[in-house]
């Protein structure tokens, strides 16, 4: 009996290091499993570390930095050709002289304005250019006439061409006779100015280009004139009496 007991006991003691021995190893075997199953599955991103805020700046989110813009040229329009009519330049504004609504024809030149034109005394005047040149209708013109010691204003009422580009203005004479007037007829090189008052008639002849000028008094050129017969005498002509039957 006591033999028998002892026999159990060591039985027991085998089969509980056996147990021993298997069982741990299981659990690890187990153990290692698991951790490679968990290596094996796939771990989510970790979120990305946010930058830290500087003083005075303002945080941006984090993500690629945009690429550089690059202007794509428009198509040009059907029939423009080649060239780029936005890039080229404005012509220039042609200059053109300011219209004057009163202007003085001429000033009486004051150095020795007595002077003769074939014989007949007449008077230094100078003109300035741009004004004939902007001569137009409702433009008031300043005359000043010696013979008279005051100047006349005319006001330029109607204009019409002639042939050879020739330009005649005509205006009455305010504050005159009904019948006192101006005719300016402009050419390519001279001006004619005839000024017809009461008292008198006086005519200017102007250098378009150099603006000298004379002005004449009608009467003094008729004074120059030499009365006489200019008529002709025609020889008489000898006819032949007729013969007598």
């Amino acid at each position: 009996m006591r033999h028998t007991k002892i026999l159990f006991m060591t039985l027991t003691a085998i089969v509980g290091g056996l147990a021993w021995l298997i069982y741990p190893q299981a659990g690890d075997d187990e153990a290692v499993l698991n951790a490679q199953q968990t290596q094996a599955q796939p771990q989510p991103p970790a979120p990305p570390a946010a930058a830290p805020a500087h003083q005075g700046q303002s945080q941006t989110p984090s993500g690629p930095a945009p690429g550089p813009v690059v202007a794509t040229p428009s198509p040009a329009p059907a029939g423009s050709g080649s060239r780029n009519t936005a890039n080229m330049p404005l012509p220039e504004p042609i200059p053109r002289a300011s219209r004057q609504p009163q202007a003085e024809l001429w000033q009486v030149s004051t150095n020795a304005p007595a002077t003769q034109v074939d014989g007949i005394p007449a008077t230094r005047i100078s003109v300035q250019p741009r004004v004939l040149d902007t001569m137009h209708v409702g433009q008031e013109v300043t005359l000043p006439i010696p013979n008279l010691n005051r100047s006349v204003t005319a006001k330029i009422t109607s204009t019409h061409n002639q042939l050879n580009n020739v330009e005649v203005f005509k205006g009455p004479i305010t504050d005159g006779h009904p019948k006192d007037n101006v005719i300016i007829t402009r050419g390519q090189t001279s001006t004619y100015v005839v000024v017809a008052t009461r008292e008198g008639v006086y005519s200017a002849t102007i250098d378009n280009r150099t603006g000298n000028a004379t002005l004449t008094d009608e009467g003094d050129i008729n004074e120059g004139i030499q009365p006489g017969d200019d008529s002709v005498t025609v020889p008489g002509i000898e006819m032949p009496t007729p013969e007598s039957s």
